[in-house]
């Protein structure tokens, strides 16, 4: 401990600050500013969910509608189009409507029809173009997959707010403990380590210290990659645990665990 910080730690305003990284003004506006992102994260997070429920809600609402308060009608079916792998089908219909004869596609189709078959369609007076059968409420084709999708997207935002939200919260107990240390980043040395994405970290600080694995933690994989562009890291926390990763010049932070490497032994020939 006690040796000197080699130059090329302290690139710009690189240079390691001294005493708990707490302290660090730059590694302070940075954690203000993930709990922001944690806060509006989860917020996009909850606001598509609520688009998607009121989608849903305003579908049921217009389909109810208009089989309740609809006009109906004799219909025929033109053509039936099968679903691609096992997908929806659907329908072109022809129908009167106002005296005048309508063609009209029904979509997500729950029922198997044929050409010249029979059905009643239910239209919308105001908009003779809006229809449906009784048994087919004719959603649009991209409604369940935009709400897969919809869901997916909320789910995801709520999740990496809750997770940004977690870090934001713990970390301040870790950095205000722990001074930030230069560590030297190389590439894995075994295949093993390539595979879970561990990095080779050498403390800059102690010579005599023996360099570590880093694995991160769950980040965008852009983040992480500029983190790995980056010769020198700063690193704070448990050298044989949990740890806060940081680019010296953004202060961009990052969870990650430390471990111990692995020594490869060998055994001299002959021996039992």
């Amino acid at each position: 401990m006690g040796a000197t910080i080699p130059a090329e730690a302290e690139r710009g305003d690189a240079a390691v600050p001294a005493g708990p990284a707490l302290c660090d003004t730059g590694t302070s506006h940075r954690l203000a500013r993930y709990r922001w992102v944690a806060l509006l994260t989860g917020a996009l997070g909850i606001c598509v969910l609520a688009l998607c429920v009121a989608h849903i809600s305003r579908e049921e609402t217009k389909a109810s509608r208009l089989l309740a308060s609809g006009v109906r009608t004799h219909g025929t079916v033109v053509s039936h189009t099968p679903g691609l792998r096992g997908g929806e089908s659907e329908m072109t219909v022809r129908y009167t409507a106002d005296g005048r004869s309508h063609f009209g596609v029904i979509g997500e189709l729950e029922n198997s029809y044929t050409p010249g078959e029979e059905v009643t369609v239910i239209y919308d007076p105001r908009d003779p173009a809006s229809i449906r059968t009784p048994e087919e409420r004719n959603e649009p084709f991209y409604s369940e997959s935009l709400l897969l999708a919809g869901s997916i997207l909320g789910f995801c935002l709520i999740l990496g707010g809750l997770i940004t939200a977690r870090r934001a919260m713990r970390w301040p107990r870790i950095l205000a403990t722990h001074p930030w240390r230069p560590y030297r980043l190389g590439d894995p040395t075994s295949r093993a380590e390539r595979a879970r994405g561990e990095l080779t970290v050498t403390p800059m600080d102690d010579e005599s210290a023996e360099a570590s694995l880093l694995r991160l933690g769950a980040t965008l994989r852009a983040r992480s990659a500029k983190l790995k562009a980056e010769p020198v890291v700063w690193v704070a926390g448990d050298p044989a645990g949990q740890v806060i990763v940081a680019r010296p010049g953004t202060r961009e932070l990052f969870a990650g665990r430390l471990r111990a490497q692995a020594r490869v032994h060998s055994t001299p020939h002959g021996c039992a």
